[in-house]
């Protein structure tokens, strides 16, 4: 038989005299294959270098840089045949600059104008394509720096357009091709004239939010747009496209798409440049189609970006996805890691998984967009093997199963509680005290803590489980006049980790008077921010001495936690309880000789989530954002919350472990609604009150033509009692649909107010504001249909 050649040749820069090349294995057997032989030289060259493999990649070292070579492997069988090459040609990449630009200075020129001037890096074995010049206003964050870019020939730049009197700082470096080499040092110059007098500050009792930024300039020929997607809709292929990048600060007229079926062109169009997409309606699937967009102004066109649909190759194995990896992150965790098929328009992907000690049954499913290519799967179980499949889907139709088999961690605890103390309360009690083991030896959430003591005089150990919030305990029921040994162990669910070193301490003498004292009286408890107070009455002998009080309370077992205080204390606050919980408080006297009965008394706490929200987005796959605000009063353990969330008509709820007060649920299905609640999540591994349930319906298929574009912010002005909020007009493509604009603004909740504001209109003035606060703003448009997502700024009024 024939021996087949290798298929999918690739080649990968790992930097400009280094690339790494891949390829797949033939179709034919394993075992006939011995080994590869791949060969390249330069194109303009004759000297061909060859390396015999076995593995299926290898990475070619020692080239020359800017140059073209060509690349080929062949198969070799076990009977030292040869296939037929599979070959490709690959470009190195340039040398990058490793200077920056010399004798750098810059100038004044007038009260609103730099001149920055320069010479070329010195030693440099790279090519200069281009300059970068980035400047700031002194006293202006990070964040707003500012960056021009010119041509490799140029020595000179003019900034423009800057404010009067203030002190800029400014910087040069050269490029080769994207990558940036080392900056000049910065440089400071003041302009003349009378300071924040520049003519982009019109109403000189307004404060600009935002630093003033460069026009266009029309001097180069433009780069090309920063990106371009494409999505089957229908009969129908739609192209979108983001504008070039803003760095590089290039007037574009219009851009120029060309749209290629197979081999021959069938769409030459000019478009505005305020356009972002163009549908090709009477769409093949079944035809390979190529897109070319560049951007264009007076000095030229752009390079163009190249967008290619292919479709489902009859290959079955090039619709799925390839080097599929999986390793644990914890005992209930997985990162999965896959790199997408090279075949098709991919749209999403299904990652499915389940015990393999179990059947189909418990198959769970995430759905991810387009852009993943790794996924975190939590809330597995400790210890299990499990199967993870991921499935592409590619053109809406379901690609190849790959799957892999993973095994989740499992340990105990490594580390003993720390800081232990060991101390006696009186002739029958001693209490324990500890810190937690540190946090990388826990292997997982600690489930009790585990005491061992006995007397010197016994080799058998008694036990007593603390729950882990606690970080003392008390010992009771003991001998007077008896030496005992104490150590303590952490537990999590694979078991007990090590004791702490042994701790002795005696208990007193029994004296010979043993009456112990009674019950406290009057126990009441009344609310405070955070828990409660408790408050009561001495015992009503007063003949009997009373040492001290013990304070405990539990949710379900009364005196999980125990407190001791002193004689003359009797009221107690005990804080950082659950909201809308019961709990069973306590309080005992105690003396030398023990302590008396206790006396209860049950309150309530309440930790349900506040003023839950829920909205659709605007994504391409339906989303809802979610939205709430804390409990007044939660406690600092918490872990963060559970997002609950299922079809309506099902049973099964999922859940997503939010830390802030927003989550989205992605990746749902159209047309469908959805039942939705949320839930404190205690670091202890407990849950709160649920809190109200939220009905959302996503939209259809047919309806998501109508949703509505984000609003853009452009500025915010400030004065002292009133801000003046700039945006931008909708895209031209959604003029005719939009009714106009809602404006919510408030100092700790967006819809403290809100205005409705005509869609000509391009700003709004908020007045009758207090002096130097701080308010939150949005913006959103609206029309018959519904309402757009929400932008949202905050922005300060200037001080009197």
């Amino acid at each position: 038989a024939k021996v087949k050649k290798p298929r999918a040749l690739k080649i990968k820069s790992l930097s400009p005299t280094i690339f790494k090349v891949k390829w797949r294995r033939p179709k034919q057997e394993k075992a006939s294959i011995k080994a590869y032989k791949l060969s390249w030289r330069p194109k303009r060259g004759k000297k061909t270098q060859t390396v015999e493999v076995t593995s299926r990649s290898y990475i070619i070292s020692g080239l020359e840089t800017n140059t073209w070579y060509a690349v080929s492997v062949r198969t070799i069988d076990v009977t030292g045949r040869l296939s037929n090459q599979t070959s490709v040609s690959y470009k190195t990449s340039l040398s990058p600059v490793t200077y920056p630009p010399r004798n750098v200075t810059v100038k004044a020129a007038g009260t609103t104008k730099i001149k920055v001037t320069w010479m070329p890096p010195k030693r440099n074995k790279g090519k200069v394509t281009n300059y970068k010049i980035q400047y700031k206003r002194k006293g202006v964050p990070r964040g707003d720096l500012c960056t021009v870019t010119t041509n490799s020939w140029k020595r000179e730049y003019m900034l423009t357009d800057l404010l009067k009197g203030e002190i800029y700082k400014v910087r040069v470096a050269a490029k080769t091709g994207k990558i940036t080499g080392p900056t000049s040092d910065w440089i400071s110059v003041q302009l003349a004239g009378k300071r924040g007098s520049g003519r982009d500050q019109s109403d000189s009792g307004l404060a600009t939010s935002v630093l003033t930024t460069l026009s266009p300039e029309e001097n180069v020929r433009p780069p090309p747009p920063a990106d371009a997607f494409m999505s089957i809709q229908k009969t129908s292929l739609l192209v979108s496209w983001l504008p070039p990048h803003q760095e590089y600060r290039t007037l574009v007229r219009f851009y120029q798409l060309d749209i290629y079926r197979g081999s021959d062109m069938i769409i030459r169009e000019q478009l505005d440049a305020e356009r972002r997409n163009f549908t090709l309606p009477n769409f093949d699937k079944d035809v390979d189609h190529t897109v070319y967009l560049t951007a264009v102004n007076r000095m030229g066109a752009s390079d163009f970006l190249q967008r290619t649909y292919k479709p489902l190759s009859d290959d079955k194995s090039w619709s799925a996805v390839s080097d599929l990896r999986a390793h644990p992150l914890s005992s209930t965790s997985v990162l999965v890691e896959w790199s997408p098929p090279i075949s098709g328009l991919l749209t999403r992907y299904l990652v499915r998984y389940r015990p393999t000690s179990n059947d189909e049954t418990t198959l769970k499913d995430e759905w991810l967009g387009p852009s993943h290519n790794n996924y975190a799967i939590l809330g597995l179980q400790r210890f299990q093997e499990y199967k993870i499949s991921v499935i592409p889907f590619l053109n809406e139709i379901n690609g190849n199963e790959s799957f892999v088999i993973v095994k989740t961690l499992s340990t105990r605890p490594t580390a003993p509680p720390q800081n232990v103390t060991l101390t006696s309360v009186n002739f029958t009690t001693i209490t324990l005290s500890w810190e937690p083991p540190p946090s990388f030896t826990r292997n997982g959430i600690l489930i009790v803590y585990r005491i061992a003591y006995r007397r010197t005089d016994q080799n058998q150990d008694s036990y007593v489980n603390v729950d882990t919030s606690a970080n003392n305990a008390s010992i009771s029921d003991l001998l007077s006049g008896t030496t005992y040994e104490v150590r303590i162990a952490a537990v999590n669910i694979n078991g007990t980790g090590p004791y702490s070193d042994s701790i002795s301490v005696t208990t007193l003498e029994s004296p010979k008077d043993k009456s112990l004292p009674g019950k406290p009286r009057n126990l009441t408890v009344s609310p405070v921010p955070y828990g409660v107070a408790l408050q009561w009455s001495p015992p009503g002998d007063s003949g009997i001495p009373v040492t001290g009080y013990i304070v405990g309370h539990g949710r379900f077992i009364p005196e999980v936690y125990r407190e001791t205080i002193g004689a003359n204390v009797l009221k107690y606050r005990v804080v950082k309880l659950r909201k809308n919980q019961d709990y069973i408080f306590s309080v005992r006297a105690f003396n030398d000789n023990g302590e008396s009965p206790a006396v209860f008394i049950i309150a309530t706490a309440d930790d349900e989530p506040r003023k839950l929200k829920a909205e659709l987005t605007n994504n391409e796959v339906p989303t809802i954002r979610v939205s709430w605000e804390p409990p007044k009063e939660a406690r600092d353990t918490i872990q963060g919350y559970l997002v609950n969330y299922k079809v309506k008509g099902e049973s099964t709820w999922h859940a997503i472990l939010e830390r802030s007060q927003v989550a989205e649920i992605k990746n749902l299905s159209f047309d469908t609604t959805y039942y939705i609640r949320v839930q404190l999540q205690y670091m202890d591994g407990g849950v709160g009150r649920m809190s109200k349930l939220l009905k959302v319906k996503t939209r259809s298929l047919d309806d998501i033509i109508l949703v509505l574009p984000t609003p853009i912010i452009t500025s915010v002005f400030s004065g002292t009692d009133h801000l003046l909020v700039s945006w931008k007009p909708p895209p031209s493509d959604f003029l005719h649909i939009v009714v106009g604009y809602v404006l919510g603004y408030g100092e700790s909740d967006i819809s403290d107010h809100q205005e409705f504001i005509s869609v000509s209109e391009r700003s709004f003035r908020i007045g009758k504001l207090k002096a130097d606060t701080q308010y939150l703003i949005s913006l959103r448009m609206f029309n018959e249909f519904g309402e757009s997502a929400r932008t949202i700024v905050n922005a300060n009024t200037s001080s009197k």
